[in-house]
């Protein structure tokens, strides 16, 4: 419910982080620990522990507990100097300096008291060092946007083919109130004396005398009820879900590392705990199945299909929508190609109300992986990767190419 194909590697090269996974078992008892990147130790994108023990026979209890201690990390930073590439144009890779008033400040260090009195030059320097304060607060910097989740579920085996299962998950932080905006806040008609104007100017009354509460708590996911089922070459995954408002399934997926924090074409951060106040009450099922066809192929595809409430900016409220995720892996039997050795493409479209139209935003990635042997147990792999983010007013695609060796003992 929480995480699903979590990978810390979407903005390689761009981006380089080192996790850490750790399992052990031992007696009835199994323990996963997960560290997304330990250059930043204190506030990866993904910190999990995952337990499961058997509570009775063939019956097991799961757990898992995870955070991210400060979504605003995702923001690139290119220099390590704590301010965002954004903020910075033209020093993302100068450590000592992110604001033009800065070179400012330096020049009247050396020779301001040279062509006006000290007691004005101090007016100066205090007034300009006040102003980069000020743009500093302005950012929020110091606001360390934290989320956690929390799950527990049951497994009963069945069969050694057969398992039933049953979560709930529950995520800890808050969204944006959507209805803190007013509609009507500006005026489009100049004529003041116009019906129209009357009109608008009733309707900015009702709106500030009447505000509409809303609950800015994130929300919580249940799966009442699912089945696993296994056969020699198909597996195949269904289960009924519903959720609360301000919560998706999955908030740690494939693309999270590049969308946890996201830059506004107003210049305002946005994270992805911010806007799950898009997602109301939803409920529907999931379909994953993992299959191998026409002997040479390995097809993975999940779909996920949910109605319920979403949130539409024209109306200023919420309608009736779908919030569907799908996912598509096709691998390729490399035993009868020679030299090549990994083959596999895929492509996952989240949270979107027609997956199958194929229009990318935040939540599309497409991406492959191959690999050709260079030498005997030696693989040189090569890995592409495209998502999107929103760029004055248009997602605009971002590839990555990533070149990687593999040692099979």
């Amino acid at each position: 419910s929480l995480v699903n194909r979590y990978s810390n590697v979407m903005d390689y090269p761009r981006v380089r982080r080192t996790g850490f996974n750790f399992k052990y078992k031992f007696q009835n008892f199994g323990l996963q620990f997960v560290h997304s990147d330990l250059k930043e130790l204190n506030e990866p994108g993904l910190v999990a522990v995952e337990g499961t023990f058997e509570y009775i026979k063939n019956l097991n209890f799961t757990f898992s507990l995870v955070t991210d201690p400060n979504q605003r990390k995702g923001l690139l930073d290119s220099d390590g100097d704590g301010y965002p590439d954004f903020v910075e144009p033209g020093y993302e890779n100068d450590e000592n300096q992110w604001h033009d008033y800065q070179t400012v400040l330096e020049g009247l260090g050396n020779d301001c008291n040279e062509v006006i009195s000290e007691e004005s030059c101090l007016e100066l320097i205090n007034s300009f060092e006040s102003e980069i304060q000020f743009d500093s607060n302005l950012l929020g910097l110091d606001n360390k946007e934290e989320i956690s989740g929390l799950s527990l579920g049951l497994i009963y085996t069945v069969t050694n083919n057969i398992k039933l299962y049953s979560e709930f998950s529950q995520l800890s932080g808050k969204t944006f109130n959507p209805y803190s905006d007013n509609p009507f806040a500006i005026n489009p008609f100049s004529d003041t004396n116009s019906a129209e104007f009357n009109e608008y100017q009733a309707s900015y009354d009702h709106y500030n005398a009447n505000p509409i509460s809303f609950d800015d708590k994130l929300g919580y996911g249940f799966i009442p009820f699912g089945l696993k089922a296994e056969w020699d070459n198909v597996t195949l995954t269904i289960d009924y879900r519903q959720n609360s408002e301000n919560y998706v399934f999955n908030f740690w997926d494939q693309n999270y590392d590049h969308n946890r924090a996201m830059v506004n074409p107003d210049g305002n951060v946005v994270t992805k705990e911010d806007k799950l106040y898009l997602y109301g009450k939803s409920k529907g099922g999931n379909i994953s199945i993992s299959s191998n066809f026409l002997k040479y192929f390995h097809l993975n595809m999940s779909y996920q299909h949910l109605d319920g409430k979403k949130w539409d900016s024209d109306l200023h409220d919420y309608k009736s929508d779908q919030n569907s995720t799908f996912y598509t892996k096709l691998d390729i039997d490399t035993s009868k190609i020679n030299k090549v050795r990994v083959a596999e493409i895929f492509y996952k479209q989240s949270y979107a109300s027609k997956p199958f139209s194929f229009k990318s935003d935040e939540n599309t990635l497409f991406g492959y992986n191959v690999g050709v042997e260079m030498a005997d147990n030696m693989v040189l792999v090569l890995k592409g990767r495209k998502s999107y983010v929103y760029d004055n007013g248009i997602y605009r695609p971002v590839k990555t190419t990533q070149i990687e060796t593999q040692v099979i003992f």
